[in-house]
């Protein structure tokens, strides 16, 4: 018996407990997956299970992508460890010729707001030709493409909350926009992070000239992005 892994791991500025939370939730198979990559799928379906260790879930491929289908069966949901581990129990790989076949994810955190999602393949062949039959068909590529729409997914979720919490405590504070045309330009960053404290993370005055009336600040929103803005009062 011949057992073989292949591995892939993608760093991603967004907490692992978001992304493992769209890796562990039944809409993943029921339409996000299909969602976050059109033309891929002919058919994606729940057959038994509600996304928990047994749920099982028949997949189908658009013609052309070798193998063309497969069922499989959620063996590991561990949202604690934030892992996920699936097995191909009929059709796919196994029909090729491979005794074994998982997909395993298992979701590391770096920092409150990063982590690296660690995709794993491991599969068992009987022997050598038989490895050197199938090698050529199995990767981490579909492991890839799903990591990537994930993360890309759950990084526009929250660029849209954010941008909703501006909103809304923007709208909510009339008294801060009276208070911004009063307000010496230096001390425009003290009053923002005061008046929004869960909108901005940090702010400073790159360049001012109040005789026009622009000041050009650096501000970093909670997830670390640093952008440049030109506030013309």
């Amino acid at each position: 018996m011949i057992r073989k892994e292949l591995t892939h791991e993608l760093e991603v500025a967004a907490p692992a407990d978001d992304i493992f939370g769209v890796y562990s939730s039944i809409e993943l198979d029921l339409y996000l997956l299909v969602q976050l990559l059109p033309g891929v799928f002919e058919k994606h379906e729940v057959l038994a299970g509600e996304g928990d260790v047994g749920t099982i879930v028949y997949v189908k491929f658009v013609p052309g992508i070798y193998p063309n289908w497969f069922k499989e069966k959620f063996v590991i949901v561990d949202r604690k460890n934030r892992l996920k581990e699936v097995e191909m129990v009929e059709g796919g790989y196994l029909d090729m010729g491979c005794t074994y076949y998982l997909d395993s994810i298992h979701v590391i955190e770096k920092g409150p707001e990063s982590c690296v999602i660690s995709s794993k393949v491991t599969y068992e062949v009987p022997n050598e030709e038989m490895e050197k039959k199938v090698a050529p068909y199995i990767s981490t590529t579909s492991l890839e493409s799903m990591a990537n729409v994930i993360s890309k997914y759950v990084l526009n979720k929250r660029k849209k909350s954010l941008l909703n919490k501006l909103q809304v405590a923007a709208s909510a504070k009339d008294e801060y926009w009276d208070a911004y045309g009063a307000t010496p330009s230096d001390s425009l960053p003290i009053l923002m992070l005061k008046v929004l404290p869960t909108v901005f993370k940090d702010m400073e005055i790159v360049k001012s000239n109040d005789g026009l009336g622009v000041h050009e600040l650096r501000i970093t929103i909670p997830p670390g992005i640093s952008n440049f803005f030109k506030l013309i009062s």
